[in-house]
Parts: C-alpha cells; structure tokens; sequence
C-alpha cells in the first residue's frame, strides 16, 4: 500500500509530558481495564479515563455496575494538567510495551494520547464525550475499614460467585 494512504504520526512533544514508571503505568491500566465497558453505547465508558495534576495521575474506568480508580504519581516537570479517555484496545497495548521500562513519557493532546518508551511512541485516538463524575460516587470518608487475606477473598468470592445470579453478580458483605 502506498504511504500517502496512511496518516501522519505526529511528532511527540516533551512540553507537557509527564513522566512514569513502565510498572506504575502497567499496574495502573491492569487495575483499571477489567472495568472499561465492552461495547457500551455510551462511548465515555469504553476507555479509561486519565487525569493529569499535581504530580499525579488518575486512572479511572467504569461499567455503570463497577467503578475502578488507581493514583500514581509522576514526574511533572512543566505543571502540566490536563485529562482524557483513552481507547482500551491502545492502553492495553501501551502496556505491554511499557512492562520492565524505566520510564514513560505520556503527553494528552485534543485528539490523541502519545506515549513514548524505550522501544516505541505510541499513538491512541481519545474517546470523545465526559466521563461521569465519579468523584459524587466515592465517599470522602468511610467509618468501617477492615484487613483481609487476599487470597482467601479471591477462593471464598469465586465460590459464592457460582451462586450468583448472572443478571447481578452480586455478593452482600456484612
């Protein structure tokens, strides 16, 4: 195929990028992906939305039934701030090209996600519309916290999750 029929790849700007570590950015999208919406009509919900601000940087998805929400911090050099939802089929690409790199450099445009690490720049279309606001969701402040042993959360879910009914999947804690 001739090249003309190809877009162009932007050039990826270091103004205004942040910086990551490969396994925080790769922790983050694993946390974050099992969330997304497959094939909602509501577009907002197919990707994870990404917030950039002082310093750190949120990762947040949702189905409507669950709401997943990861903090990382990253270097900012230029105080940049700025957010977007990015394709789910690109971060999970982006992260396995990040997994074992020192470092990546992440810039948010008004169409796009670029991403640079060691081996590859990577650029992922922005879903367009709002992302709820998850934020009214979460309470600033819960009176019960608890430990658990993870491993024995994951058997005794898994269990009771045979039980469920497959129009809820839900479990009531008390």
């Amino acid at each position: 195929l001739d090249v003309v029929d190809y877009p162009t790849i932007p050039d990826f700007k270091a103004e205004g990028a942040v910086f990551m570590h490969g396994d925080d950015f790769v922790d983050a999208v694993q946390k974050t992906i099992f969330a997304t919406a497959k094939g909602d009509t509501r577009y907002a919900l197919n990707g994870i939305y990404m917030t950039v601000a002082d310093g750190g940087c949120e990762f947040v998805s949702s189905d409507t039934h669950r709401l997943s929400l990861v903090k990382k911090k990253v270097r900012n050099p230029d105080a940049s701030a700025y957010d977007g939802i990015i394709l789910t089929k690109g971060m999970s690409t982006l992260a396995r090209l990040a997994a074992g790199a020192d470092m990546v450099e992440i810039n948010i445009t008004a169409n796009e996600m670029l991403a640079r690490t060691p081996n590859a720049t990577v650029v992922i279309r922005r879903v367009e519309g709002m992302f709820p606001r998850y934020n009214d969701v979460i309470p600033p402040k819960s009176e019960s916290h608890f430990t658990v042993k993870r491993d024995e959360l994951q058997r005794d879910l898994h269990s009771i999750g045979l039980m469920t009914a497959d129009e809820s999947k839900s479990v009531l804690f008390s």
